[in-house]
């Protein structure tokens, strides 16, 4: 489990007010000893404990997945799940689903039960003949879940998919695919998100490293306050905000988060790769990319956050792609998601052991 921030429920939670809340910011972030990067300023907020996980795989052997080192759990099946050094984002290696050999390899991340909110984020590259609209197989690809009780028994969860025509609970074309979310088993209650999606044609592309990541807060019970985010490289693909998640017959908060690397129910001829995973029960984060402005930047690393205060930020370096010696931006999200700083300037470190 990683970490209990049940006090962060009554703080604003639409998305669409998340970057008008005001902060006092200081100075760029400064390089310090030990391969740390500090960010200052006012405003902040709290934060209970990190309260998070980070895992580059470093520590994994190379081969077929027996046991993990990490924090993470992988239920005890499927053939194509390993540890490779064949694809990486930086260090020496990454982990894959050869999903020619099996599907649904269910790995996630076990939360505390005990906050509304989650984040995750990872870098995804896709070898092979992605088929996203499933339409060889079962028409649905879901990425990030989350939910209560186990992976696949128990509610309430959710999940957004990416389907094509031949599911029901598409609103759209097949060039551009909608997103949905069940907060049940079985599909019985899909609802079916209202708001323009991005193309996602346009963005789930195969043969290059993807930074992806999804944001979940649970809202109240029986209230139409939750929302599920995802983004593929800073866009957003699935955006469905203001419904209702948790009730009164299911009001568990979640005890898992399922890793985007498990996906289609069906075998396809392609392998995914997945690298740097970070996961965290709160909004807060701080991202590394190449641009001053966060929502100009192309080239994503999600770095550990080490201790946060309200006026103090520090963050282990991880350059995940980035060159060793040249410039980058840090961008700080507080703990219910919003940008509180962003632009600090750093010269990228090799990675923190």
């Amino acid at each position: 489990m990683i970490g209990n921030n049940a006090a962060w429920d009554t703080a604003t939670t639409d998305p669409a007010n998340r970057a008008t809340q005001a902060v006092s910011l200081n100075v760029a972030g400064v390089a310090v000893s030990g391969g740390t990067y500090a960010i200052t300023g006012t405003g902040f907020g709290a934060l209970d404990q990190t309260a998070q996980m980070f895992d580059d795989f470093e520590l994994e052997d190379i081969g077929a997945i027996q046991d993990f080192k990490s924090e993470l759990v992988r239920n005890n099946k499927y053939a194509g799940l390993n540890i490779t050094d064949s694809k990486f984002v930086s260090g020496t290696r990454c982990i894959s689903n050869d999903y020619s050999l099996g599907d649904f390899p269910e790995l996630y991340v076990p939360l505390s039960g005990l906050t509304k909110r989650a984040y995750l984020s990872c870098h995804i590259f896709i070898d092979g003949s992605f088929d996203y609209t499933g339409t060889g197989g079962r028409p649905v690809w879901k990425f990030a879940r989350i939910g209560a009780a186990s992976v696949y028994s128990g509610k309430p969860k959710a999940s957004a998919e990416y389907t094509n025509t031949s599911n029901a609970h598409l609103i759209t074309t097949p060039e551009v695919l909608s997103g949905t979310i069940s907060p049940v088993d079985g599909g019985l209650t899909y609802a079916i998100h209202d708001q323009a999606n991005a193309d996602i044609a346009s963005v789930i592309t195969s043969g290059e490293w993807h930074f992806y990541e999804c944001e979940f807060y649970s809202g109240t019970t029986d209230q139409m306050d939750c929302y599920f985010l995802e983004r593929w490289d800073g866009i957003e693909t699935i955006t469905y905000v203001d419904r209702n998640f948790l009730s009164a017959a299911d009001s568990s908060l979640p005890t898992w988060f399922l890793t985007p690397l498990n996906g289609l129910g069906d075998y396809f001829p392609f392998t995914l790769y997945m690298d740097n995973l970070h996961v965290n029960e709160s909004g807060a984060r701080v991202v590394m990319t190449d641009s001053p402005v966060y929502a100009n930047s192309t080239k994503w690393a999600g770095q550990p956050i080490n201790n946060y205060t309200s006026g103090s930020v520090t963050v282990t370096s991880k350059r995940q792609g980035f060159s060793v010696g040249g410039s980058a931006y840090l961008h700080l999200f507080n703990a219910v998601g919003v940008l509180v700083s962003e632009g600090n300037a750093i010269e990228v470190q090799e990675d923190a052991a």
